[in-house]
């Protein structure tokens, strides 16, 4: 009996929650959604400027081997 006591105060909580953000669920949507972008948009700066390093590391290493007229 306890369990099921247990069971219907966690559904309660969750119809709780589930009303009280009904009314939020755009905004909340709106909120995750402009997150993401910001996300996405750091990721791939990050990604931009580790790709010009390596770039950089490519050419010296490029430099060092060829050495005079070897190249």
């Amino acid at each position: 009996m306890k369990i099921y006591k247990r069971i219907d105060k966690n559904n309660l909580n969750l119809k709780n929650l589930n009303n009280y953000l009904n009314n939020k669920k755009t905004y909340l949507l709106i909120l995750l959604n402009i997150l993401l972008i910001i996300f996405i948009v750091l990721e791939v700066s990050i990604l931009y400027n580790l790709n010009d390093g390596f770039k950089s590391v490519k050419s010296e290493k490029m430099r060092d081997i060829c050495v005079g007229d070897l190249c």
